[in-house]
C-alpha cells in the first residue's frame, strides 16, 4: 500500500536525475509494505505510471541467481569456495589451468578475472540463436574458460560471469537454470508472476535495442 512517505524523496530524485518515472518500496520485517511511484510511463507523455505497472529491474536476475545458489549450498549440494574447474567436469579437457585457483564465489563478486560481457557480435548472435538456452550457456562457458583469467582478484563487474554461474547450476541440479530457479526459489516463495526474457513491449527502448531483433 502507498502511504506517500516516499513521495517527496521520489519526486526530488526524479527531478534531479531527469527520469521519466521512479518507484520504490520498503518492506519491514513484519511484512508491512510501503510503496509509491511517480512520473510518466513514456518520456514526454502524459500517461501517469501506476504501482501495478511492470518495471524493469536492472540485473535482478543476479540476485535471484545468488539466492538459488545459496539454496543449493543450504541443501548441501554446492559450496561457495568450489573451484570453477570442478563445476565443469565435462569441459575439463579444454579449460585453461589458470581457472583452477578461481572459485564460484569469486565469480559472484566479479573478481574471477572474467570479461564484463560477451562481445557485441556475440550478444547479437545469442539474441538470434534458437537453440535451448542450456546449450548456449554451455557453449559460452566452454569458449570463455578456454582462455586464461584476466587479473583474477581485481574487481570487474561481469554479466558474463552469471552466464557461467547459470551453466554451473545446471550441472549441479541436472535441470535447466529456469526450472531450477522455479523449483528452489520462485515456488517456495509463492512467486507466480516470474518470467524469463524480455517482455513483449519495452517502453523507452529503441534504436540499437530494436536492431537486435523483434521485441513483440
Amino acid at each position: 500500500m502507498a502511504t506517500h512517505r516516499l513521495r517527496p524523496h521520489l519526486v526530488e530524485f526524479r527531478q534531479k536525475h531527469e527520469l521519466p518515472a521512479l518507484g520504490a518500496a520498503i518492506v519491514t520485517s513484519g511484512g508491512h509494505l510501503d510503496l509509491d511511484v511517480v512520473g510518466v510511463r513514456i518520456r514526454g507523455g502524459d500517461d501517469q505510471v501506476a504501482p501495478d505497472d511492470r518495471w524493469h529491474l536492472g540485473s535482478c536476475g543476479k540476485a535471484f541467481t545468488a539466492a538459488l545458489y545459496a539454496r543449493l549450498v543450504e541443501r548441501g549440494e554446492a559450496e561457495w569456495d568450489a573451484p570453477l574447474t570442478d563445476l565443469f567436469p565435462d569441459l575439463e579437457d579444454t579449460i585453461d589451468p589458470g581457472w583452477g585457483a578461481v572459485t564460484i564465489g569469486d565469480v559472484f563478486v566479479s573478481q574471477a578475472g572474467l570479461p564484463a560481457n560477451l562481445s557485441r557480435s556475440g550478444m547479437t548472435a545469442a539474441w538470434r540463436d534458437t537453440r535451448p538456452l542450456s546449450e548456449q550457456r554451455t557453449e559460452t562457458a566452454a569458449a570463455t574458460l578456454t582462455r586464461p583469467p584476466r587479473r583474477p582478484g581485481r574487481f570487474l563487474y561481469s554479466n558474463l560471469g552469471y552466464i557461467l554461474i547459470g551453466a554451473a547450476i545446471e550441472r549441479i541440479t541436472g535441470l535447466p537454470f529456469e526450472s531450477a530457479l522455479a523449483a528452489h526459489v520462485l515456488e517456495p516463495l509463492g512467486i507466480t508472476s516470474g518470467g524469463f526474457g524480455p517482455p513483449p513491449v519495452l517502453w523507452g527502448h529503441g534504436g540499437r535495442m530494436l536492431q537486435l531483433g523483434p521485441l513483440g
